[in-house]
This record gives structure tokens, sequence and C-alpha cells, in this order.
């Protein structure tokens, strides 16, 4: 890999080859739209340069590279079609307006069966699942409020794993629905 020397550290020089990778594993991940995968990538391309310096093993660029977009495109999905707790009416989904009408469409009706399904689950897999989902909290800030929420501290390991169960025992609840339907 080539790289410019700048008066700070050398940055990469990003190749073709590079770009079709980070390209194609935005498009693997599910972003499906060339120009929301073009503005990733050079979302991803700013990242790796301003982080290139902590790149321990310089041989080891691709693989961080393809981190860096995977990281993206999960984090544009997230932002994209995140559930926000508006009032105590309900919920609704946040930037739905960007979204074309189709798409609002059914993200409201998912909107609404994750809702629903989520009602059945018990009251610590709804509270896992509200904090981290709902509220967009990261792990961390999740298990500050449960700790919070339960007067206890709750280890990160527990969170992960409520977090894990829940997410099973809520996909359950969907697909009996899906079948009773």
């Amino acid at each position: 890999m080539e790289s410019l020397t700048t008066s700070n550290a050398a940055l990469p020089l990003f190749s073709p080859e590079q770009y079709r990778l980070v390209h194609s594993v935005l498009f693997r991940c599910g972003i499906q739209n060339e120009a929301d995968r073009d503005d990733l990538a050079q979302i991803v391309f700013l990242r790796a340069i301003e982080n290139f310096s902590s790149l321990r093993n310089k041989e080891a660029f691709l693989g961080w590279l393809a981190a860096i977009a995977k990281s993206l495109a999960y984090k544009f999905y997230k932002r994209r079609l995140r559930i926000n707790l508006v009032t105590e009416e309900g919920l609704s989904i946040a930037d739905t307006a960007e979204l074309p009408p189709l798409e609002q469409i059914i993200a409201q009706e998912n909107r609404e069966r994750v809702l629903c399904a989520l009602g059945v689950l018990k009251l610590k897999d709804q509270q896992v699942l509200r904090l981290f989902h709902l509220e967009g909290l990261s792990l961390e800030e999740t298990q500050k409020r449960l700790s919070v929420e339960e007067g206890r501290e709750v280890p990160l390991g527990t969170v992960k794993r409520r977090l894990y169960y829940a997410r099973e025992r809520l996909q359950g609840v969907l697909l009996s629905r899906k079948d009773a339907a």
C-alpha cells in the first residue's frame, strides 16, 4: 500500500481495489442505494484517514477498512430506522420523512408489529430492549440506566445476556404471530 507523507503521518493512498472493497462490503451489509453507498464510502475513507495512525499492523489495512465499512453500515441502519420515544402516546420512527412512501408504510407496519410483540415480553426484556433499541443507548449507557432503575450494579455481561435473550424471545413472538396470520 502506498502512502502520502504529510507533516503528521503517512496517509494511505486509496486504490480502485480498496474503493470496490468498501462498496462491496456496504452492499453485502444491505446498503442497496448507490448514492447511500457512495456517501458512506466517503465517510469510511475519511475515518480511515483520521484514524490511520492508530492502525498498528499496516498489513491488516484491508480488513480494518472493511470493519469500518461494516460499522458505518450498521450505524446507518440504526440511525435511519431507529425507533425513538416521542410521547407517552406512542413511538414514531425517526427520519421517516427521508424514506420513500412505500418504506414509510412498511416501517410503520413493522413498528406496530414490534410494539405489540414487545408488550407480550417480560418486564426485564422490555426494559433492556427499550433502552438499547428504542432509546438508542450504548451498552454502557444501558448498563448505567439499568443499574439506576434496579438500584444495584448490573454487570455489562448481564446487559449483553439480557439483550441477547430478549431479542431471541422477541423474534420468537414475531415469528409465531407471522405463522398465525
